[in-house]
């Protein structure tokens, strides 16, 4: 692990540490920041919108959830692997509102540690 200036302490047997300041969780030399993931940017199209996003470092793919209610009552969501930074959202209605959200996660020892949503984005579909 590298020095800094972050306090690092152990959590369970699985050999985390997770940082009394901010809440970072550090395995094996990766960060999976649990603040809050930065905002995709959103682009509408006919029936369908697409979201982008920056890279997150250590992850292993993202997680896209969309809803047509602002509080993500009933969403949908989807996965994409760590070398994709958009995706497309297809088979939607036309004219209607969506509310978009982002975060990363990767896989260790066969569990997944996630960051949190992103705040909410709202698209108008084509």
């Amino acid at each position: 692990i590298k020095k800094s200036s972050a306090t690092y302490f152990a959590v369970g047997h699985t050999g985390e540490k997770v940082c009394a300041d901010c809440g970072d969780i550090r395995v094996v030399d990766t960060v999976i920041a649990k603040k809050v993931f930065a905002k995709p940017t959103l682009k509408a199209a006919k029936k369908s919108f697409t979201a982008s996003w920056k890279k997150a470092a250590g992850a292993t793919g993202y997680s896209i959830k969309w809803s047509t209610s602002k509080n993500m009552k009933n969403y949908k969501k989807k996965t994409v692997k760590a070398k994709y930074l958009k995706s497309t959202v297809k088979n939607l209605k036309a004219k209607k509102t969506y509310y978009v959200q982002v975060r990363a996660y990767k896989k260790v020892n066969g569990k997944y540690q996630y960051s949190n949503w992103s705040t909410v984005k709202a698209i108008k579909t084509k």
